[in-house]
């Protein structure tokens, strides 16, 4: 059992390390994994001085001091995220007409 978790968890690592979001987890998982919920303020990069920010929740298990996110969450929906390219935990989604990021 414990080496079926070890796998989801690189399952999940390796997805999001090349920007793709990995499927819903089920709540039945997501308890028996134990998933967090971490809150994060997303901003955008607008280049000039209109940024706007906004809260996120990122639903995330920890595997050995990596974390691997499930989904996050904007205004009580999932919202699809992706890496940023070159960047060490740095995600962007888009939201509205804006596009935010946030480390995690």
């Amino acid at each position: 059992m414990k080496k079926t978790i070890i796998i989801l968890g690189c399952v999940f690592i390796s997805f999001a390390s090349f920007g793709y979001t990995p499927m819903e987890i089920s709540p039945q998982l997501e308890e028996f994994l134990d998933v967090g919920v971490y809150p994060v303020v997303a901003t955008t990069d607008n280049g000039y001085m209109e940024n706007y920010s906004i809260g996120a929740q990122v639903h995330a298990t920890e595997y050995y001091g990596q974390y691997s996110i499930s989904k996050v969450m904007v205004e009580g929906r999932s919202v699809s995220y992706r890496a940023v390219y070159g960047s060490d935990n740095k995600y962007s989604f888009s939201h509205g007409s804006y596009t935010y990021y946030f480390t995690f």
